[in-house]
């Protein structure tokens, strides 16, 4: 009678453990196809459009500016096509405007810290940087606005453009006098990158 209890018990002490065995096998199945899929959810338009409204929600509340982008769609592996996009300063003037952007970004480079830009392309863009008080003070103006080949590496914010063309628009700049003070003792001036 001990016999038969004991072999009872092992047995239905082995069945317990494969069960337990099982379904920890199938939980982290579950969670390794759920961490995988991730990434490829980005793609599904209802998705997109989510995410879209929370990162125009955001990118609003922290800079103070006014940010609206009508339409994007994220295509494989990183196309980004925009419709309707804009961007109002606090101060009600408009820094960027476009009515469709299209931009190819390489996906390799990004592990290594730098963006690389195979492609802009922007129709009816306008784009403004400071005031006509500023000492600079830049418009661009254009009906189509094509950049080539242009990186950022993301730890000196390094820019890097090879061509840009401008159909149908113009470009203005204005070089005002710097009339702010130089601090004569702080000797570590940053260098101007343009």
């Amino acid at each position: 009678m001990i016999v038969h209890r004991t072999i009872f018990f092992i047995t239905v002490h082995k069945n317990l453990w494969k069960k337990a065995a099982k379904t920890l096998l199938r939980v982290l199945i579950g969670l390794i196809v759920i961490v995988v899929s991730i990434p490829f959810l980005l793609y599904v338009p209802f998705i997109q459009d989510f995410a879209r409204r929370i990162a125009v929600e955001k990118i609003s509340e922290s800079t103070g500016m006014s940010v609206d982008v009508s339409y994007l769609r994220l295509k494989f592996p990183l196309n980004l096509q925009v419709d309707s996009l804009s961007v109002v300063e606090a101060s009600g003037d408009t820094m960027v405007s476009a009515g469709s952007a299209e931009v190819r970004v390489a996906l390799w480079p990004l592990f290594m810290k730098e963006i690389q830009v195979n492609a802009v392309s922007l129709k009816d863009a306008f784009y403004r940087l400071g005031t006509p008080d500023s000492a600079m003070y830049m418009t661009i103006d254009g009906r189509n606005l094509k950049l080539n080949k242009a990186d950022v590496a993301l730890a000196s914010m390094d820019i890097n453009l090879e061509e840009g063309v401008i159909s149908g628009g113009k470009v203005r700049m204005l070089l005002n006098p710097d009339t702010t003070q130089v601090n004569k003792t702080d000797s570590t001036a940053e260098p101007t990158k343009m």
